[in-house]
């Protein structure tokens, strides 16, 4: 079973090149627990019906059959946390800039609003469905999980953009202050819609590192790969950034 941005942007190669049997498209969570729940079932993969299951492709006679695509999942929430306990997490150095260690990685959103030309966003978003929240609670108990049962100490915010919603970003951060962790962290911001308040919130709940979506340095490149940016944006987010001590590497 194959899924991921290679599948799901080229249906069908997986499945002729290589000893893939099943494509999962999109979002995998609820597809792969379906197709599992159906081997446990049958106990051979080649008796499962996989014209039932939403999201997927698969040959037939050499022929690419792909099944209705399976709804995003609304509630980012429903979402169990990753069972990190199955793995070594010791294994796992995190981001090579850091502060503190050990490191892990977790994602406060799904989805993009923005159009840039060049993005695997597009693999991904479809009319109507831009961007998903995980609640600031939610979000927050992952991050105390991740101190009391395995030492992290800094985490990376694996979202698009931590500033697609300014009320949920500093409701975040305040939920993190509130608790007390302790813990640094990083993330990824746009350089337009970036208020001052968002980013007082983010150094005073321990923010330290952005990546920072600027892309180019020539406006008319910025205009062809719709970032929806100017020069000047980026230049006042850089700065705003800096006087709050939260270091910005431009990508």
């Amino acid at each position: 079973i194959t899924g991921g941005h290679h599948v799901t942007a080229i249906p069908g190669e997986s499945l002729k090149k290589s000893k893939t049997d099943i494509e999962v498209y999109g979002e995998g969570e609820i597809t792969l627990t379906e197709l599992i729940q159906e081997y446990l079932k049958h106990k051979d993969l080649k008796k499962i019906n996989p014209s039932k299951i939403l999201g997927i492709g698969y040959l037939e006679n050499d022929k690419l059959n792909v099944t209705p695509i399976r709804p995003f999942i609304d509630n980012l929430d429903s979402i169990p946390f990753p069972a990190r306990d199955l793995i070594n997490m010791n294994e796992y150095r995190g981001w090579y800039i850091s502060k503190q260690n050990p490191q892990a990685r977790v994602v406060f959103s799904r989805g993009c609003p923005y159009n840039c030309t060049f993005c695997s966003n597009k693999v991904w978003n479809r009319p109507g469905k831009g961007v998903r929240l995980r609640s600031p609670g939610n979000i927050a108990q992952e991050l105390e999980l991740l101190k009391k049962d395995y030492g992290i100490k800094e985490f990376f915010d694996d979202g698009d953009e931590l500033n697609n919603n300014i009320p949920h970003a500093i409701a975040i951060c305040n939920e993190i202050k509130n608790r007390n962790l302790g813990m640094t962290w990083k993330c990824q911001l746009r350089c337009n819609n970036l208020p001052e308040e968002l980013v007082k919130a983010m150094a005073e709940a321990g923010c330290w590192y952005v990546h920072l979506g600027i892309e180019s340095g020539n406006q008319r490149t910025l205009n062809g790969i719709r970032k929806a940016i100017t020069l000047k944006q980026a230049e006042d987010a850089c700065q705003l950034l800096t006087k709050y001590n939260i270091k910005t590497l431009a990508l």
